[in-house]
């Protein structure tokens, strides 16, 4: 079953492997340029915060409306 994002042409819904070094997650979000960035299964979420704008952080379990 699609999930409800494929059916927003405002969101894409993307994956990125935790092997990824800091320089490609930079250049990543630097060329996607996205408007949220919602860090999940990393040890270092503040990381993404200190590092990259338009981070949600949230908690295990947090909901987030979209």
């Amino acid at each position: 079953m699609p999930s409800p994002e494929s059916h927003n042409p405002y969101t894409h819904p993307l994956h990125i492997s935790g092997h990824c070094t800091w320089y490609d997650i930079r250049r990543l979000a630097a060329g996607l340029r996205p408007g949220r960035i919602i860090p999940i299964h990393t040890e270092h979420a503040e990381h993404f915060a200190r590092y990259l704008q338009g981070v949600t952080l949230l908690q295990d379990g947090e909901a987030l409306e979209l």
